[in-house]
């Protein structure tokens, strides 16, 4: 067994076996359960599945919301989030302020993995493609 720290910082027990898969081949494996915030699990995490690099995508989605909508509250939050992760809907007027990173949003968290965009697909997006050209030196 070999430690492993996921990308929200929580620990997780990952066998040797499966680490040294990982980094042989990319294919998606069955890495852990139930392992980090279930809010921000994706739906491949939550139903047991065999998943791969798209469940950060996922979870980066969700963060990317967080920090546009400037949620009020911590219940505006969860309902918000659960709004967005079970009907895939963002909360009224979000888009209206924020067309582009809506847009982002709703594509990083898609139900099916293989309709989420890679991270070189969110680098060319239109989000960060506006910052590269607003910030250029």
């Amino acid at each position: 067994m070999a430690i492993e720290v996921n990308s929200a910082g929580l620990r997780g027990s990952v066998p040797n076996n499966i680490r040294e898969s990982i980094m042989a081949d990319h294919s998606s494996v069955r890495l852990t359960q139930f392992v980090g915030t279930p809010l921000y699990q994706s739906p491949e995490q939550i139903d047991g599945l065999h998943y791969n690099e798209k469940v950060d995508i996922f979870a980066m989605g969700l963060i990317l919301y967080e920090m546009c909508a400037g949620f009020k509250t911590g219940m505006e939050r969860r309902e918000s989030l659960e709004l967005l992760r079970n009907e895939h809907k963002l909360k009224p007027g979000f888009a209206d302020s924020f067309k582009i990173e809506a847009d982002l949003i709703l594509w990083m968290t898609r139900r099916r993995y293989t309709e989420r965009p890679s991270a070189q697909e969110i680098i060319d997006s239109d989000l960060f493609r506006n910052w590269r050209d607003k910030y250029k030196s």
